[in-house]
């Protein structure tokens, strides 16, 4: 059986590799010493990639930094617009009045100066946009407008959303 890009895996003695299936052509394969299944010959096929000594080393993947997990959380990162308003109330930034009428849809007073520096279209987008939203996202522009015009750093604003850092 033709075999190529075989690797060993994490799991010891167990080999990633893609085979040439006679009907789909290459295909991935996991090939198991331990599987009894007889679909594929495992043996003989182990005992070509021996032959050949052509299997890679497992190599572990190297852990993601502080830096890309927080990216990957503020990708990952949303609130309910009542959530929000409600952490937005908690942390200060806005009243409780404010935050009542945030959680309404309306556009949060406090914000008021956020959209001066949009085009007037794109600022009356952005009130329409939080009149009809539902789920507030991190990584969503308006929150960086809203978060400057807080005088929020970015480690604020995502304590809004829940990041504790580790």
């Amino acid at each position: 059986m033709n075999y190529r890009n075989a690797k060993f895996t994490a799991q010891p003695n167990v080999i990633d590799c893609e085979i040439e299936h006679p009907k789909f052509g290459w295909i991935p394969y996991t090939l198991d010493p331990a599987d009894t299944d007889q679909t594929i010959d495992n043996v003989a096929l182990l005992e070509a990639m021996r032959a050949n000594a052509d299997v890679a080393v497992y190599v572990a993947p190297t852990p993601p930094t502080e830096v890309e997990v927080l990216t990957a959380w503020r990708a990952r990162a949303k609130l309910s617009r009542r959530d929000f308003c409600i952490a937005l109330k908690r942390t200060g930034v806005l009243s409780a009045g404010q935050a009542v009428q945030a959680a309404k849809g309306d556009w949060p007073q406090a914000f008021a100066g956020a959209l001066d520096q949009l085009p007037k279209d794109a600022q009356e987008e952005a009130e329409i946009e939080w009149a009809a939203v539902q789920e507030i996202r991190r990584n969503h522009p308006m929150i960086a407008l809203l978060g400057s015009a807080a005088n929020m750093t970015d480690e604020q604003v995502d304590a809004l959303f829940g990041w504790t850092a580790s």
